[in-house]
Formats: structure tokens, C-alpha cells, sequence
């Protein structure tokens, strides 16, 4: 997705974090959403990922056909055959990871579909009292603004919401240049603007 990058111009949106770290990548999100105010941050690395799944004993999914891919720059091994099953932190992540004959939408709704199995992963009792654990585990390979308590209180908050309180959507796009795909800013914000993040009489639209 290409993006205007305050100061650098256009770009790929993930390079703004590696042109201005999570500060110059908070600037381009909110100027790209009307200036839409954003209070936190969470940097998840890989091994954090990993970690993280690990320690929550594996997550349930079930893989929805055979994925085979290996990248060695990339450090991406993906090797699932295809049925219900329980990944560990290493093969989650590759399952979120795989786009070999898949395109961007895909992989976006294949990671919505681990996050809910996540979260039915935390119903479970035993599991949930390991989740101090589980965020600390996670942590050792993350940056965020958030206090550990605070953590803790939005994964309360989302163990305890059902699927018909959960609502995931993806920000309209349109075709850019090659195969680039550029955000359509109006009806982005108005999204945005119905999902409840802010005040729609103190709305203002960034241009």
C-alpha cells in the first residue's frame, strides 16, 4: 500500500517505520485517517510472536489448504499440511506469514482468523491463568507505549467479548501504480468514522 510519508514523499506504508521509527509511523497512520488520534503502540517482532504462541501451549486452527514455502533471505519456512490442528509459535507465525499463490486479502483474512482462534484459546481456564506469562513471554521481544497492566486488562476485555461483538474490517483500496494499492482516504476516514474512533463533530479531514 502506498502511502504519503510526512517529509520522505510516497512510499510503501511499512517503510515509514524504517525511515522514522515508530514516531514518523504513528504521523503517516493518523494523516492517513483524517488525523485520527492515536494514543499507543505496540511493536510485535517476530520472536515475540513466537514466544507469545508458545507460551500459550499452541493455537487450534484449522489450516485451510497445503502451504509449502521457503525463503531463506526472508527467514520464512512455511511447511502445514491441510486440517484442524494445533500450531506452535514457529508454524503460526508462518501460517500468518504465507502469501505464496495467496494475495494481500487473503493473508488479511487469515490473520483475523487466527486472532479469534487466539482469543478462544484464552476462554480456556488453564490457559488464562497463565496470562501474565503469556504477555511477559511476549514482551521480551516487543516495544510498545502500554504498561504491562494495561496489557493484561485489554486481554481480560477481549477474552470476554463474544464473535458477535467483534468486527474486523479492511480499509478500502483502489489500484495504484504496478501493483501497488492506494488507500481511498474518504471513505476510509468515514469508516473509521462509524467504527466510533472519535467524535464525528470534532472530525476534521486531513487533505
Amino acid at each position: 500500500t502506498l502511502v504519503r510519508i510526512p517529509r520522505h514523499g510516497w512510499g510503501k506504508i511499512n517503510s515509514a517505520h524504517a525511515l522514522g521509527g515508530p514516531r514518523l509511523l504513528v504521523e503517516t497512520v493518523s494523516n492517513l485517517l483524517g488525523n485520527l488520534q492515536i494514543d499507543h503502540v505496540v511493536i510485535v517482532s517476530y520472536k515475540a510472536f513466537e514466544e507469545a504462541i508458545d507460551a500459550l501451549g499452541g493455537v487450534t486452527i484449522e489450516v485451510e489448504k497445503r502451504m509449502v514455502y521457503h525463503d531463506n533471505w526472508g527467514d520464512l519456512h512455511v511447511d502445514l499440511q491441510p486440517g484442524v490442528q494445533r500450531l506452535n509459535g514457529k508454524q503460526a507465525l508462518g501460517y500468518v506469514r504465507f502469501r505464496h499463490t495467496d494475495s494481500d486479502f487473503h493473508r488479511i483474512e487469515r490473520q483475523q482468523k487466527f486472532m479469534r482462534a487466539v482469543k478462544e484459546r484464552l476462554k480456556d481456564p488453564s490457559v488464562w491463568m497463565r496470562a501474565p506469562q503469556v504477555l511477559a513471554a511476549g514482551l521480551r521481544h516487543t516495544r510498545t507505549t502500554m504498561e504491562f497492566e494495561q496489557l493484561l486488562a485489554l486481554a481480560l476485555f477481549a477474552r470476554q467479548l463474544s464473535d458477535d461483538q467483534i468486527r474486523t474490517e479492511t480499509l478500502p483500496v483502489r489500484n495504484g501504480p504496478g501493483t501497488a494499492l492506494l488507500v481511498q482516504r474518504e471513505e476510509a476516514t468515514q469508516l473509521i468514522r462509524e467504527l466510533g474512533f472519535w467524535d464525528t463533530d470534532a472530525y476534521s479531514y486531513a487533505r
